[in-house]
């Protein structure tokens, strides 16, 4: 296009030269009637005219190329840093996967040993029964007696390990290993949809949400599994049957909340302020409740298991 701007910008200059020239010739044979050249005159200035639109067109759409190609480089940029980030939580599934492994190994490990012991038990006492009948013709009771004794020793030693074992709750890896699941699963689908507003049911699970206000704000039944709510201001929140489970609250504002039936199980709430909420019914298993601010909170019918409660403040249920 610009090529194409300067062939005509030097015709139209050759045209100039040969109407200036026309209309001098004019002037000196002393025609006084109109100068030919006068229409060609107007048609080439008008061409000028075009060809600087020409050149302003070529350089806005030279604008906007640049523009693209900066567009382009962001979003190769943005691409870049989402595959650092999917390589990074692929990591990271594969280490939480082998830890779950490791853990049901153990418990099978464990189970086949009590398994043995209870077998081994069990033929010492067919053992101590048979002997008992092949010395019941001796005459010494002592003989007998020091038999009894050494395979009840036996018997005892067996069983001193048994009840070892048995006070190891598989319970306690079960868990473990049902929690490994949930983090696997949170990093399978790393997050919600963290901008949508604050409404009923919103998935804002996996979320950073941290010192944002949400006073007020109906939550009822939204899903903010694992999101960072730390010093956030959901106070006089509607939290009714949401899902706060492995949350991080700590130091949130959650007095007058109504949070009854919500899951906050291994929700960290340390250092939150729960005065007057309404946590009826509510799951705090597992919960991390230290130095909370429980002062007038209704905990009727909820789920305590396993809460930390060491120097929170307010309730009967604080240590």
């Amino acid at each position: 296009m610009l090529a194409l701007a300067a062939l005509l910008v030097l015709g139209s200059a050759s045209m100039v030269a040969s109407a200036k020239q026309g209309r001098g010739n004019g002037n000196g044979n002393g025609n006084g009637g109109g100068n030919p050249f006068d229409a060609l005159w107007d048609a080439i200035e008008e061409v000028r005219e075009q060809i600087a639109e020409l050149f302003a067109i070529n350089e806005e759409q030279q604008e906007q190329i640049d523009e693209l190609a900066s567009d382009s480089e962001a979003q190769q940029e943005d691409i870049d840093a989402l595959t650092e980030a999917d390589e990074e939580l692929r990591g990271q599934i594969d280490d939480l996967e082998a830890a779950d492994a490791a853990i049901q190994t153990q418990i099978d490990t464990l189970e086949s040993q009590v398994s043995d012991i209870d077998i081994q038990i069990q033929l010492l006492e067919d053992e101590q029964a048979a002997l008992r009948e092949k010395v019941a013709g001796l005459a010494s009771q002592e003989e007998v007696d020091s038999l009894n004794a050494d395979l009840q020793s036996e018997i005892n030693s067996l069983q001193t390990q048994v009840d070892a074992i048995d006070t190891f709750d598989p319970t306690d890896l079960q868990n473990q290993i049902n929690e490994l699941r949930e983090r696997i699963a949170l990093l399978e689908d790393p997050d919600g949809d963290c901008d949508a507003p604050a409404a009923p049911g919103v998935d804002w699970h996996n979320c950073d949400l941290r010192g944002r206000n949400l006073r007020s704000a109906d939550l009822h039944g939204a899903d903010l599994s694992g999101a960072d709510l730390s010093d956030a201001k959901p106070s006089d929140n509607l939290l009714t049957y949401a899902n706060l489970s492995g949350a991080n609250l700590e130091g949130a504002n959650l007095s007058g909340a109504g949070v009854s039936s919500a899951d906050l199980s291994r929700a960290n709430l340390s250092g939150a302020n729960l005065s007057g909420a309404n946590l009826s019914g509510a799951n705090l298993s597992g919960a991390d409740l230290f130095f909370a601010d429980l002062s007038g909170a209704d905990l009727h019918f909820a789920d305590l298991s396993g809460a930390i409660l060491v120097g929170c403040t307010g309730h009967v249920i604080c240590n």
